[in-house]
């Protein structure tokens, strides 16, 4: 199922990365898959990617594509934050990481989670 009720028609937008079997240290996973991340996300927005807006969004001149806020990057822990973060400014991307339990008190909130 897609994150948002009024894109039912549209393809999850969320993908599960697979690490290298040669990458066997955690330092080396994150990197690996920072980098992925960070430039898949610069190139989303560089590519100006079509991003479906509510119609609230679009009233309030939301662009219909990809921004540096439309992405939500999941870590199973906080231990290697630090390295994402490195790379998205590496990559000139604006963010900001946050920690903790807040996924936990989003509702609804069912993917990836063990069932």
């Amino acid at each position: 199922d897609v994150g948002r009720p009024d894109a039912t028609e549209l393809e999850s937008a969320v993908e599960k990365l697979l690490a290298p079997a040669a990458l066997n240290r955690k330092d080396l996973v994150a990197q690996h898959e920072a980098d992925l991340i960070a430039r898949t996300i610069r190139r989303a927005i560089d590519e100006k990617w079509p991003v479906p807006r509510t119609e609230k969004e679009v009233q309030h001149g939301v662009p219909e594509h990809a921004r540096s806020g439309d992405f939500l990057i999941v870590t199973r822990g906080k231990a290697q934050l630090t390295i994402y973060a490195r790379k998205l400014q590496l990559y000139g991307i604006p963010h900001s990481v946050t920690g903790g339990r807040v996924l936990n008190e989003v509702p609804n909130w069912t993917c990836c989670t063990p069932v």
